[in-house]
């Protein structure tokens, strides 16, 4: 309403009206003249009021309504709890908040990390502050009720504990967690009755597992005298069957490597009078350990031992009583040689055997014609002729 010097109610006022305009002007005083819900005209100079659109006390210069002060000093009692004052030794000052605890309108923010463990309540000894249901909810002391306990989540809560087998996943405990050993040791247990590994040297081993030889491995070799390990001869060892400690197998026995071979001439070839003519056999039957060379004649084997090998042949002409000789040739020289004298007309066959040792490695064997039938025969092909042999035995 309008407060106006002068303004109703005056003395001259009707009663009725005088009554209602200081009704009026006493809910505007009990509401504060706060403009938010009560309007006032002429206000009187150095008026005061409450704005509750911005919370402050307003003075009036006769113009305008202007805040009195931003901040205020209430002097109130003595404070207990957690906030304390002693009465009437300070004021509780509302204003900006810097620190920990920061204000922005009424609404107040504690800093990150700024609650120390001080400031947290007090918990239960051994015992970490936490929830340990499987829910949301206030936290609560979980003490641990014994030594040797770990906190775990077991059965969809959180507890203390003790390790069980069960709760190791499989295969998580390496080597390098395993307890060290000595040297040429390894764990086991040899005392009696149930109890924890020990370290179990080579020999306490062996007595446990009831063995007796005196090496430091396993058993001994076993020999004509002595009962042990037998070693299976690999095939390069039996072929050489040069080894007496070892076994043989029925399939090392058939795979032995024992040098044979057969090979003739299809070529024709002309044989010297008067002189020994080297048969290169151009053409192999067979030859099992690829120790023959059609190239030069010779036969060279990998294995060592004795072989029986021969050759046959002859010229394809000759006259009558002139002389044939078959040679077998090891290293160059002569080692077996057939003697023959030819009855004339059409060639014939004539043949020549032997049993030769050989060292395996560097010696070889040829096979060699010589006819003086005054001219150069030719050779008699094919079928007609061939160089062969075998290993027999060491």
């Amino acid at each position: 309403m309008d407060w106006a010097s002068g303004a109703s109610p005056l003395v001259t006022t009707a009663h009725t009206t005088y009554t209602t305009d200081m009704r009026g002007r006493d809910i505007d005083l009990v509401k504060g003249l706060d403009p938010a819900i009560v309007t006032v005209t002429n206000p009187l100079t150095n008026s005061i009021r409450w704005n509750s659109a911005n919370r402050k006390w307003e003075l009036y210069n006769g113009s305008t309504w202007a805040a009195l002060i931003d901040y205020y000093a209430i002097e109130v009692g003595a404070f207990t709890g957690d906030v304390t004052k002693a009465a009437g030794a300070s004021v509780l000052t509302i204003g900006a908040f810097t620190g920990d605890v920061t204000k922005s309108g009424m609404a107040l923010t504690i800093g990150a990390n700024a609650v120390g463990d001080s400031k947290l309540r007090d918990s239960a000894s051994l015992s970490v502050i936490g929830r340990a249901a499987n829910s949301v909810g206030d936290p609560a002391d979980i003490a641990a009720g014994a030594d040797d306990r770990l906190l775990t989540r077991t059965a969809g809560a959180l507890a203390w504990t003790q390790v069980t087998v069960g709760m190791f996943p499989d295969n998580v405990v390496s080597n390098a967690k395993l307890a060290q050993v000595a040297t040429q040791t390894f764990k086991g247990r040899n005392t009696a009755a149930t109890g924890d590994p020990e370290d179990l040297s080579v020999a306490t081993a062996k007595g446990m597992l009831g063995l007796s030889g005196s090496n430091t491995g396993d058993e001994p070799s076993a020999s004509e005298s002595t009962e042990g390990v037998l070693e299976i001869a690999t095939q390069a060892e039996t072929n050489a069957g040069t080894d007496d400690a070892r076994a043989l197998t029925a399939l090392k026995l058939k795979n032995v490597v024992r040098p044979a071979f057969s090979a003739y001439r299809a070529a024709a070839q002309t044989l010297t009078n008067g002189a020994f003519t080297s048969i290169f056999a151009d053409t192999e039957d067979f030859d099992t350990n690829s120790n023959y060379a059609p190239g030069t004649g010779r036969f060279t084997p990998t294995v060592a031992g004795k072989y029986l090998v021969w050759g046959h042949g002859g010229p394809g002409g000759n006259s009558a009583g002139s002389a044939v000789q078959l040679a077998i040739y090891k290293n160059g020289a002569a080692s077996k040689i057939s003697y023959d004298r030819a009855p004339g007309g059409t060639g014939i066959g004539h043949s020549v055997t032997a049993f030769v040792d050989m060292n395996g490695t560097t010696d070889y064997l040829e096979f060699l014609i010589l006819q003086d039938s005054g001219g150069d025969q030719p050779l008699t092909t094919g079928i007609y002729n061939s160089f062969a042999g075998h290993w027999v035995c060491a």
